[in-house]
């Protein structure tokens, strides 16, 4: 911190009073490199795994106290926000959709001298947007004959971790009229299972 005061002499050598003291404080020391922290909506499986169907996200993250974020994707600038005084930001994203793939997003932050940080670490973000599809189907014994009452178990594999929300439903065919198998389990998983009583009548080739 310095002080800096002044006073005029004019041309009779008159002196003027001493001026008040102006401050001035010299920083040139580089804030830490900002944290980003997450993204909003972090859909799916978890909600902190930066895996998101989400295509117009909130990115937010912490820095020092009242700095500047500049938020790049990749090496493109896409904006700038300033933190709060607990230096948390949280910069809106929304107006841009992204296309289903994987995004590496940094920051830096300048403090109120202009002194920039140096960079973060990327966060990984993957925009998915493909539904999960089935890669196989099995049953308890299959391409068997089943008597009329007998339970059949059926399970579905994923290519990839489903999260189920509400009931999945299973039609089978079974002759005439399709019927369908009861879920039974399980989320968070590639496989589901799925259980069906054969019914009178029920054929299929």
């Amino acid at each position: 911190n310095h002080i800096i005061t002044a006073y005029a002499t004019d041309s009779a050598g008159n002196v003027s009073n001493i001026s008040d003291n102006y401050r001035v404080r010299i920083d040139i020391t580089k804030p830490n490199a900002p944290a980003l922290t997450g993204i909003s909506t972090d859909s799916g499986v978890s909600s902190s795994d930066e895996i998101t169907m989400d295509q117009t996200l909130l990115i937010s993250g912490t820095a020092e106290a009242y700095s500047q974020i500049e938020l790049f994707n990749g090496a493109s600038s896409i904006g700038n926000v300033n933190t709060n005084g607990s230096g948390n930001w949280t910069y809106d994203y929304t107006a841009t959709s992204l296309a289903g793939g994987t995004y590496t997003f940094t920051a830096t932050a300048m403090d109120s001298a202009g002194n920039t940080s140096s960079t973060s670490s990327g966060m990984t973000v993957v925009v998915d947007t493909t539904a999960p599809k089935p890669v196989s189907i099995s049953a308890t014994n299959s391409d068997d004959e089943y008597n009329e009452g007998s339970t059949i178990t059926i399970t579905v594999e994923f290519a990839e971790t489903v999260l189920v929300t509400g009931t999945p439903k299973l039609e089978l065919e079974t002759g005439t009229n399709n019927a369908i198998a009861t879920y039974s389990g399980a989320s968070n998983s590639k496989v589901l299972s799925f259980t069906y009583k054969v019914a009178y009548q029920n054929t299929s080739a």
